[in-house]
């Protein structure tokens, strides 16, 4: 059963998600996910279903309540001939898995995600185009991570990847899609002192640790980008 007009809603006891298509012309669907459990790698896990069942991601607004309550709402742009009952399942299915069970998101994408990745070839193609920028956060008071390049399918995913592997802590996250450019914007929590923007500390007084920790995860970001 193809999905249009009416939400397609899925419910159990850890989690919720609904989907209903959007008035977007290219065929967008409002794809919102709720769930009690807030962990480390709840954006990449999230990313990893859409990447893996080829959802594109135009824009998402992703935040974590303070009462570890998570909220996220995304517009995607499925592939194929629409999105059916079947599909939906299974989605919800892969993400309860990735979430409360065992399942790695490794295990879960397998090869999928070294595919994503850009090649050295294409790479090369991209230098006469505008450059990406990444911007780590500054001070405690403005910890935010921006990122803009070029979009290509899976880019998010591999992002959360990045940010999943270093343990760094996403609050809440905003990802716009303009054309072929990708904005991305994660608040990042100021409590982790690798980042070097505790309350106490300016980035004067950054350790050598530190400023080493911020230089390899914008070279691994931009790398993606």
């Amino acid at each position: 059963m193809e999905l249009y007009s009416q939400p397609y809603r899925r419910r159990t006891s850890r989690l919720s998600i609904s989907l209903s298509q959007t008035s977007d012309a290219n065929g967008g669907h409002q794809l919102s996910v709720e769930t009690l459990k807030d962990a480390p790698g709840t954006l990449l896990r999230l990313c990893a279903v859409l990447y893996r069942h080829g959802w594109n991601i135009r824009s998402a607004e992703i935040c974590t309540e303070e009462n570890g309550q998570i909220l996220d709402r995304f517009v995607v742009v499925p592939t194929g001939d629409g999105v059916d009952e079947i599909i939906f399942e299974t989605m919800m299915q892969d993400l309860e898995r990735l979430l409360f069970d065992a399942l790695s998101v490794h295990e879960y994408i397998s090869e999928d995600y070294l595919a994503a990745r850009p090649s050295a070839e294409s790479s090369v193609d991209r230098l006469s185009e505008e450059r990406p920028e990444v911007r780590l956060p500054q001070n405690a008071d403005e910890p935010y991570l921006e990122l803009s390049g070029r979009d290509r399918p899976g880019l998010l995913q591999a992002i959360a990847h990045v940010l999943a592997h270093r343990d760094i802590d996403v609050l809440e996250a905003e990802i716009q899609t303009i054309g072929e450019r990708v904005a991305n914007r994660f608040l990042i929590n100021p409590t982790d002192a690798r980042l070097g923007i505790m309350p106490d500390q300016s980035s004067a007084k950054q350790t050598p640790e530190q400023r080493s920790f911020r230089d390899h995860l914008a070279a691994s970001l931009r790398e993606l980008l």
